[in-house]
């Protein structure tokens, strides 16, 4: 293995890389990050993928490695401050030079990119065929004596049987011959017995002399590694042993077992430049022939994953698709001409976002961003997984595409009202699975039932996460962009080029039992610590910014809602009316009070129907410097716009399809089953424009 050591600081000449042409699942090296003399810190949620540009013109980007038995392993390795990667197979197909790149990528972006020169040497061995019966038992005599030093001859005996029978899993093996030469070649001055053999291995049995022990041993697997995959290629019978599920027969046509089905065939022309999502439960394969209509390999597209086809298909004839009935049926297939089309693997409709839809909505964003003063977010709120289709995703990444959009606000309630602690875990995790990979800063306000969920409606039985869990799913993919106290969830971030705060509140940050066994345990309600951080952030606030206040809950209880065929009074939010009456304060810029609301009623914190303290925040915003555009929330399940104490107040339907508001139609496999807004906000017009992508209709307001 190479080991580079690259500094972030400074600049030097590449690193040059060498390898053998055919040398699949053995070739790896690792780049050790400085930045400066200590180690770089490589952020936990960081990932790494390889870039490569070849000299005969073929490119591309891998995060992971195919194997020959199906299966896949990470490309990338990191640990502390060192990145672990391995030359695919693709690369080293034929020799030449070219030039790799390694970048590192977290949630939020590209990192750092590192280039390496490459050198691919041609296998003096391939192609030869060995005569010699005395150059094979010196090979095999050669690498016994070199098991028998470890005293684990028959073990590694068998591994050696494994890798000879079906080249799988070459990167581990190899990991663990390269330790032990290790060892052997730190043997002591004068053993003569370890040093002649280890100087014997490095001979092949081609009569090539490799340059060490280790090359030696993977040059010789490489060959049995290329013996195999040339079966594989030509369909021959021995090729079954890279099929899983499926069996190749003698003119390399796939057919399925009784668990597979195959799709239609596809032509090079139709998928040119598609894009192919995977269902969230299962891997699907794309096999490929190549111009002469021979069979040439095949894709796995990992479960929940998108592979783009090259716009360029012509060393293609055919293209088929391969998963079981259940995932045939969700597999999506976004044909370049078309943003989303009906699919060609099932009768199933793929959600019906019509290219008219989006493109218009896309053109209302970009209308709208033509003014330097303008900055914008996607916003989506109550998505309820798993009353979601989750379509949003697919849109936001169209979106983000297309527009100058890099902001992404949920407005919070990301699970389902009622299910087991499990599934209230698991709609986090699917939650993030389809947004963490947006080109886009992410950001989550905390919601009524983040992270808790009862398990069924007619008891208070369930779950609630605990502290730390409830800061690994709300808080700390954002952590590292929001101001605020440690182990809260809200904060603040600023736009200090178009002069926006945004600030991002927890209306349901108070326990009422602190048992995690029950479900629902947030209360509607801010404690004094958070009022009062509120009140210190918009009194910070300076001169010429415009200031958005985002929260989960209504903080006017004023409001009545109607919705699901009631009526709920405003004043089951009472709790919130303090941060209401304060955001009223500082748009007037006028002096708070803090003490009583306009009623004479004291501020009070009410957990489950019982006083437990009276809040009291005075302030003097007199002298204030900002401006308040408005206070935009979810919760209600409802659109609405409403304004108090000259305070806008934006209330934002569920991205869950559910038909709660009953002036908006929603209806799952149509544009409705989404709802999601694209928010501009121009301070220098002082307005806010709300363009509606799904369900519902766009908005303007001004303030």
């Amino acid at each position: 293995m190479e080991n580079i050591t690259i500094n972030t600081e400074k600049k030097g000449p590449l690193t040059t890389l060498y390898a053998k042409a055919g040398d699949v699942g053995t070739r790896f090296f690792r780049i050790t990050l400085m930045e400066g003399d200590s180690p770089y810190s490589v952020p936990q949620d960081a990932a790494a993928a390889v870039r490569y540009e070849l000299s005969d013109g073929r490119s591309g980007v891998y995060d992971t490695v195919c194997l020959a038995d199906g299966t896949q392993r990470p490309a990338c390795v990191l640990s502390e401050n060192t990145v672990t990667c391995e030359i695919a197979g693709q690369v080293l197909q034929e020799p030449g030079t070219g030039q790799i790149s390694v970048t590192l990528y977290s949630p939020t972006g590209r990192i750092g990119t590192w280039n390496l020169a490459l050198v691919v040497q041609a296998d003096p061995a391939c192609g030869e065929e060995i005569t010699d019966p005395a150059r094979a038992q010196l090979l095999t005599a050669s690498i016994s004596a070199f098991l028998q030093l470890s005293g684990d001859v028959s073990r590694n005996r068998e591994r050696i049987d494994v890798l000879s029978r079906n080249g799988s899993d070459q990167g581990a093996r190899m990991s663990i011959l390269e330790a032990r030469m290790d060892g052997f070649t730190a043997l002591a001055s004068g053993s003569t017995t370890g040093d002649a053999e280890l100087a014997d291995i490095r001979t092949e049995c081609s009569g090539y002399v490799a340059s060490g022990a280790g090359d030696a041993v993977r040059d010789q697997i490489g060959m049995l590694q290329r013996s195999l995959n040339a079966l594989y290629q030509h369909g021959e019978a021995d090729a079954v042993l890279f099929w899983t599920a499926q069996e190749v027969d003698s003119t390399g046509n796939i057919t399925a077992s009784a668990n597979y089905r195959i799709t239609q065939d596809l032509s090079p022309e139709e998928l040119a430049g598609a894009v192919i999502t995977a269902p969230a439960s299962e891997n699907i394969w794309l096999y490929r022939w190549n111009a002469a209509g021979e069979f040439s390999g095949y894709r796995t597209i990992q479960k929940g994953t998108v592979y783009t086809v090259p716009e360029d298909s012509s060393p293609y004839s055919k293209f088929v698709l391969e998963a079981t009935p259940a995932a045939l049926s969700q597999i999506t297939v976004r044909l370049r001409a078309n943003l989303v089309t009906k699919s060609d693997l099932a009768d199933s409709l793929v959600p019906a976002y019509d290219s008219g839809h989006l493109q218009s909505r896309i053109q209302d964003i970009r209308a709208a961003l033509r003014s330097e003063t303008a900055d914008a977010f996607l916003f989506l709120t109550d998505p309820h997984i798993p009353q979601n289709s989750l379509s949003s995703p697919k849109l936001i990444g169209e979106i983000l595409k297309d527009t100058s959009i890099r902001k992404v606000i949920c407005g919070g309630d990301i699970p389902g009202p009622f299910g087991t602690a499990e599934e209230c875990l698991a709609s986090g995790d699917t939650y993030w699975k389809h947004f963490s990979n947006l080109p886009a800063s992410h950001f989550l306000v905390h919601g009524n039932h983040d992270f808790t969920i009862r398990e069924s409606s007619d008891g208070s039985e369930g779950f609630t996460a605990d502290s730390g869990t409830l800061y690994d799913y709300c808080m700390r993919r954002q952590e590292d962009r929001i101001h605020g106290p440690l182990g809260k969830y809200y904060g603040y971030f600023d736009n200090s080029r178009q002069k926006i705060r945004y600030i991002l509140l927890d209306t349901c940050e108070i326990r009422r039992t602190g048992d995690n066994s029950t479900g629902y345990d947030f209360e509607y309600g801010m404690n004094q610590e958070q009022i009062q951080w509120l009140r210190d952030t918009l009194l910070s606030v300076e001169e010429g910014y415009h200031v958005l206040v985002i929260g989960h809950c209504p903080v006017e209880s004023s409001m009545d809602w109607t919705y699901s065929g009631y009526t709920e009074e405003g004043s089951t939010y009472k709790n919130l009316q303090i941060v209401s009456d304060l955001l009223q304060a500082f748009a007037n810029h006028r002096v708070f009070e803090g003490q009583k609301d306009a009623n004479g009623n004291r501020y009070a914190l009410n957990v489950g129907g019982v006083l437990r303290e009276f809040l009291s925040c005075p302030a003097d915003f007199t002298g204030a410097k900002g401006a308040l555009a408005a206070y935009i929330h979810g919760h209600m399940h409802v659109d609405r716009l409403y304004s108090v104490g000259g305070v806008r107040y934006i209330s934002v339907g569920p991205d869950a399809c559910c038909q709660d508001d009953t002036a908006v139609t929603r209806q799952s496999g149509t544009v409705s089953e989404s709802l999601l807004d694209a928010v501009v906000m121009d301070p220098a017009q002082r307005k806010l424009t709300l363009i509606r992508i799904g369900a519902g209709n766009s908005a303007t307001v001004t303030y």
